[in-house]
């Protein structure tokens, strides 16, 4: 059985695994920095910063945030040793749980590699597809710059009639971006 344990301070001893794998499963430019991870789980109620556990071992990071409408996962890693044990799927479940009738959407990268097509053909599986929308990731830091990615969700039809506010509450809130006033 898969479990989420919330990491609600740095000085949690699952934090330092946690970043470990943090660190590795996403490049620079889609994660925060150590100082504003530990802000985020030391400030935000929003934030939910996850130990994925199963037979009480740490097997990856699940970190979502919840909104009035939705939940954004924005980080999902299972440890690279434990990959293709089904961990992944169950998780996803466990998060569709937690969110009830809240809608569920994250971001991926566009299709360009191998490893991105599976992501996506994956988290299809998992009950989620494309939203039909232009989308773009805010960067993490002021030296960063707009990604362009795709968002799904579990229910397209709700994202789409809801997409400008999904979209605004993630970069308002997420990634505290300021939109360009034309």
């Amino acid at each position: 059985m898969i479990t989420f344990q919330r990491i609600t301070s740095p000085s949690d001893s699952r934090f330092p695994e946690m970043l470990k794998l943090y660190k590795s499963a996403f490049p620079s430019t889609e994660r925060r920095s150590t100082g504003e991870l530990q802000q985020e789980i030391k400030n935000s109620e929003r934030f939910y910063a996850n130990a994925l556990m199963s037979d009480n071992k740490m097997v990856g990071i699940f970190n979502y945030w919840i909104f009035d409408s939705f939940i954004y996962l924005e980080h999902f890693a299972v440890n690279p040793d434990l990959r293709g044990k089904n961990l992944g799927a169950k998780s996803l479940e466990t998060l569709k749980k937690i969110a009830g009738k809240h809608l569920v959407v994250l971001e991926v990268e566009m299709p360009q590699t191998a490893i991105a097509t599976r992501r996506i053909e994956f988290y299809k599986r998992s009950g989620f597809d494309i939203v039909p929308k232009d989308y773009a990731q805010p960067p993490y830091n002021s030296h960063g710059f707009m990604l362009p990615m795709l968002l799904m969700a579990d229910n397209v039809h709700v994202a789409k009639t809801q997409f400008e506010k999904i979209k605004n509450s993630i970069y308002k809130e997420v990634y505290r971006y300021k939109m360009q006033e034309s």
